[in-house]
């Protein structure tokens, strides 16, 4: 079977793809890459492939380049309502409202407070309540998690490292260590580590 190249940087929003591809035992390989000014990948060879200079991207076997994490992780699992519901949900309200302005640098500390203090806490609760109910935002036929778990993961993992409050809730500690605990997630965190610090 022909390989998937995965396009990334470690801990970026692109673990949340290594993660699933992982969990699916697809063959791929990873091109690990580095980001600039602006969360931009450095280099030409990248930008003439994808102009928005952004990770994940997804080459498939027949040629064709997928970006977009929404797009990515929808792609790779069964469609379904509730999957993209919660895929949008993560992109815009976590990824792009907070998380952005929380990592960007340029980002003023008055602006980046503003992002933890009023738009994270109802983002929070909206997670937290689907997690006092299910194990995971979206499960699959076989009650495993989808690609919206994995981004979500992703995300908690981001927040926890600026030890903000509103992590402590037990349903989103259960889901991190549910995640953690699984052996594909061991072995891609493992992987974006060593990566991780191979560039530092």
């Amino acid at each position: 079977m022909s390989s998937m190249t995965l396009f990334a940087s470690p801990f970026a929003a692109s673990m949340a793809v290594h993660l699933v591809l992982e969990q699916q035992a697809r063959p791929f390989t990873i091109e690990w890459l580095s980001r600039g000014p602006q969360r931009q990948i450095r280099g030409e060879a990248y930008a003439a492939l994808n102009p928005k200079r952004r990770v994940p991207a997804l080459l498939m076997p027949d040629g064709e380049l997928y970006t977009e994490i929404t797009s990515i992780l929808y792609h790779l699992e069964p469609p379904s309502r509730a999957h993209l519901e919660w895929l949008s949900f993560l992109a815009t309200e976590l990824h792009q409202a907070i998380l952005g302005p929380m990592f960007d640098p340029a980002t003023p500390e008055a602006g980046r407070q503003d992002v933890i203090d009023r738009l994270l806490p109802p983002c929070l609760a909206v997670v937290t309540k689907r997690l006092d109910d299910a194990p995971f935002l979206v499960e699959s036929a076989t009650g495993a998690p989808m690609g919206a778990d994995a981004y979500l993961y992703w995300g908690l993992m981001l927040l926890h490292t600026a030890n903000v409050d509103g992590l402590r809730a037990p349903s989103l500690q259960a889901f991190q260590r549910r995640i953690s605990s699984l052996d594909h997630a061991e072995q891609v965190l493992a992987v974006e580590r060593r990566q991780f610090m191979a560039t530092r």
